[in-house]
């Protein structure tokens, strides 16, 4: 995930045995961890996806955003797609000086995301990481309780704009 006006990305790195899934609650679970541990305390959240639809532009993303903004933790909150045939964003320049490295395990593989820019804007999390662990839940299960499901919800716009 990748904060342009910082300059910084952070690398969640996770072992395939740990991750519970590679669906909209994994996504909701980092990004929570993101904005409670990496957040700047602003208050209008800009957020752009890549167009992976199965994971990014669902009802559990959609009713995150809507549940961050109802209980007060942002003012507002975009979701943003980008066009279709326009593959390039700003978390492309962070991939892009990743070296090849023969690792091992995962700590090699965050050693490596560190090396990787001089100017520590790679930043490597770990999901199990003592200090910081990502908690993950099934907010999808939680959140339905709250919101209605949109059924046809690849027809929403390339953006959304949620404000109180």
């Amino acid at each position: 995930m990748c904060t342009e006006g910082s300059g910084k990305q952070t690398f969640y790195l996770v072992d395939e045995a740990e991750l519970p899934g590679k669906g909209s609650d994994s996504v909701v679970s980092m990004a929570h961890h993101y904005f409670q541990h990496n957040g700047v305390g602003e208050k209008h959240a800009e957020v752009y996806f890549d167009n992976a639809v199965g994971q990014n532009k669902n009802n559990a993303v959609l009713w995150y955003a809507m549940w961050r903004v109802i209980t007060g933790l942002h003012e507002s909150v975009t979701l943003n797609t980008m066009l279709v045939g326009h593959t390039k964003f700003a978390p492309d320049c962070h991939f892009g000086i990743l070296r090849c490295c023969n690792a091992e395990n995962l700590q090699e593989i965050a050693h490596t995301v560190s090396a990787s820019s001089k100017s520590s804007h790679n930043i490597p999390q770990l999901i199990n990481d003592p200090q910081q662990p990502v908690t993950f839940h099934s907010r999808k299960s939680c959140l339905d309780t709250y919101f209605k499901t949109l059924k046809e919800y690849y027809q929403i716009p390339p953006f959304l704009c949620i404000k109180t």
